[in-house]
């Protein structure tokens, strides 16, 4: 097995372009553990593989679960001060929409350089409203996960559920122009 670097060389070596990365949800929630390094430690890892590798957006979760912890302080400090390294520099940590979106609410809020959010409009579609996250944080969508469904989780295709994509996508690009269909 190739790990995942070797895969983005070989992937770059064939002429795709590789936009975004999403690294491993599972550990989502230790960004609210005060006594755990073990998140920000990742997360700086896999930083610095997209910074050497060229690819401008990082994708995790601010959390996992219906619900989950909420982001300490000290999570907060820890952000700031991780993400104050990648100041000026082309790799954006964005954090995708979830179950329980209070902790990407508190992030996004923080208005510190280089993190925005990815945009799940599946998960946007099970879980919230499909248009209100657009609203709330459109100067701070950077990527976007673009799957369909039928009110539950399941990352259909664009066209097999029942979102309706061309408005959504419509909407994303209302002051940017992030998509085309």
């Amino acid at each position: 097995g190739a790990n995942y670097i070797d895969i983005v060389n070989e992937a770059k070596r064939i002429g795709l372009k590789i936009n975004q990365v999403h690294v491993d949800y599972k550990i989502s929630n230790l960004i609210c553990d005060d006594n755990s390094d073990e998140y920000f430690l990742y997360v700086e890892k896999k930083l610095k593989e997209c910074n050497k590798l060229n690819i401008p957006y990082m994708v995790l979760h601010a959390s996992k679960g219906d619900e989950s912890p909420s982001i300490t302080e000290l999570g907060i400090s820890k952000l700031k001060d991780l993400m104050s390294k990648y100041k000026g520099s082309n790799v954006y940590l964005c954090f995708e929409n979830v179950r329980d979106n209070k902790n990407l609410n508190t992030i996004m809020n923080l208005n510190v350089d280089n993190v925005g959010m990815c945009y799940d409009m599946g998960h946007a579609y099970c879980y919230s409203d499909e248009y209100e996250l657009i609203e709330k944080y459109s100067d701070k969508i950077k990527c976007s996960h673009l799957h369909n469904n039928y009110k539950s989780d399941t990352h259909n295709t664009l066209f097999d559920g029942e979102i309706d994509v061309i408005t959504v996508i419509s909407k994303l690009n209302k002051n940017k122009k992030l998509l085309k269909i």
